[in-house]
């Protein structure tokens, strides 16, 4: 009688071979491949900060041996790279790119006294006092208004092209912190470290203001939240 498998000698026969199926046949899950392009993601993110703020320190150190003014060396670095890399996007400005369709003719405003911010401030935080460690603490008093500021600013901000340019103010770097902003991707992850520092956001909006980052209705509209009867 013919039987399968080998014969071992004795009369028997082994029984054949199992063929196993190797794990590393099986597709990728969905998780995990969303996980990797989340790190990717991430990791790229960080390293484009790292670029942007070698570049800012390149400029202001080059600028201030050369007595010239860092905007002169920006813009050249600019139209080089425009030309060097082909880019032809003309939302290339972050403070342009959101600008609405009615504004895109004007120019965001750079002059944050034009709002009463001290009122503003005085609207949503108590008055500062000092800690042990000698620094200024601000209360919030009305927490439902600033709540409302803060999801209009990471609203605004999740264009990574304004995110990073937020990242990059001096008042924000100070707020939450230049290692904090290396491995963080939205507003509402940077305004839970100013609230436990106990900062207010004034000093941030005005230096979004001073960089040109906000058209002036999305300023009005921050300005309004805490003060409706304002007008700038």
């Amino acid at each position: 009688m013919y039987t399968f498998g080998s014969d071992n000698g004795a009369g028997q026969t082994a029984p054949p071979l199992r063929q196993e199926t190797a794990a590393t046949d099986q597709p990728p899950s969905y998780e995990s491949t969303v996980q990797a392009i989340n790190a990717e993601q991430a990791q790229f993110h960080s390293r484009m900060v790292a670029l942007q703020e070698q570049t800012v320190r390149l400029i202001t150190t080059q600028s201030e041996e050369h007595q010239c003014r860092p905007e002169l060396f920006a813009r050249q670095l600019a139209n080089f790279l425009i030309e060097r890399f082909g880019l032809t996007d003309t939302r290339l400005s972050p403070a342009a790119s959101v600008t609405s369709s009615a504004d895109s003719t004007l120019q965001n405003p750079t002059e944050p006294d034009l709002w009463d911010w001290d009122a503003w401030q005085a609207e949503l935080y108590s008055l500062p006092y000092y800690n042990r460690n000698d620094e200024e603490i601000y209360l919030v008093e009305k927490e439902e208004i600033l709540g409302d500021v803060e999801i209009k600013l990471d609203v605004y901000l999740r264009k990574p092209e304004l995110l990073n340019h937020f990242k990059l103010l001096p008042s924000v770097k100070k707020s939450v912190g230049a290692w904090n902003l290396s491995v963080m991707n939205s507003f509402l992850q940077m305004k839970n470290v100013i609230r436990d520092k106990c900062l207010p956001l004034t000093p941030i909006i005005k230096d979004c203001i001073s960089s040109g980052l906000f058209p002036r209705a999305f300023i009005d509209k921050l300005h309004k939240i805490a003060i409706p009867g304002s007008a700038s």
